[in-house]
């Protein structure tokens, strides 16, 4: 229903004049909803049969990330929507944005940050560009 309801929004021929914030808007809307799904699949999952979220522990506070699980995450989902792995930088703006913005006191701020970092990368310039 998102797609159809802002399709007006989305640029006809991909071309870099066609972006604009109402755009960039309701394509972030768009992953959200994606993303949505995808992590209540993987959560339903046991975890060794997960593909993006394989180390993370849906179950418990994601103070977890410290153990990497997030990064491996940001990889997995970088490769399958960019291509490629993200940078060290990216990585580590995108583990600074989670522990800033997540309280990581409840199992239900892993769940949220699992879906901002797929949100991100999947509403990215990469994915957008595919590179």
């Amino acid at each position: 229903a998102i797609y159809q309801n802002d399709s007006a929004f989305y640029s006809l021929n991909g071309s870099p004049a066609g972006i604009s914030a109402p755009m960039l808007l309701s394509i972030t809307k768009l992953s959200a909803e994606m993303c949505l799904g995808m992590v209540n699949s993987e959560k339903s999952m046991a975890a060794s049969a997960r593909y993006f979220y394989p180390m993370v522990d849906f179950t418990v506070a994601p103070s977890q990330f410290a153990n990497g699980s997030l990064s491996d995450s940001v990889n997995r989902l970088s490769r399958k929507i960019c291509g490629h792995n993200v940078s060290s930088s990216l990585a580590s703006s995108i583990q600074s944005e989670i522990t800033s913005t997540v309280t990581a006191t409840s199992v239900t701020d892993t769940t949220n940050s699992a879906l901002m970092v797929c949100t991100a990368l999947l509403a990215s310039s990469c994915a957008l560009t595919n590179n």
